[in-house]
């Protein structure tokens, strides 16, 4: 049996699914996406690598006491970039920013610690630093758009 509809019904909008409008296009963010989820990948690996590393100088370091300060400061900096790449999903361009800020002042810092630091992993960190300024500036253009049309 066939339900009769009412003149209304078709032109009633479905509010339980998501409409398109005219805006639509004007949003499209597919084009940075890309950069973003590059650069969250690298938060990844950041935030994975200080572990390890952390984990590292604990069982390498002969002092009990500088194994487990060394081994917590590392793992309290993988932390921080985990939940950074994390945060970056709901404010990628505060995230992206933040992270690129933090990771520059651990690796000046590190550079004062031990100045042959800043040529170890010297290609891997040009490019961590460039993921990230282009996440931000990516980051920030679609938080631009969202604005926009809202």
């Amino acid at each position: 049996m066939e339900t009769q509809q009412s003149p209304n019904d078709v032109f009633s909008p479905d509010l339980s699914q998501p409409q398109e409008t005219i805006f639509s296009d004007l949003a499209d963010t597919k084009p940075y996406e890309k950069s973003l989820k590059t650069a969250r990948i690298w938060l990844y690996v950041i935030a994975a690598l200080q572990a390890g590393i952390g984990i590292w100088e604990y069982a390498s370091t002969q002092d009990p006491t500088v194994a487990l300060v060394a081994g917590m400061i590392d793992a309290g900096i993988g932390v921080i970039f985990l939940a950074l790449a994390l945060w970056s999903y709901k404010k990628p361009a505060a995230a992206f920013i933040t992270a690129l800020a933090t990771y520059v002042v651990i690796h000046i810092g590190m550079m004062f610690v031990d100045p042959t630091n800043i040529v170890k992993g010297f290609i891997l960190k040009i490019l961590i630093v460039v993921a990230l300024v282009r996440a931000y500036k990516d980051a920030r253009e679609v938080e631009r758009l969202r604005e926009s049309i809202n």
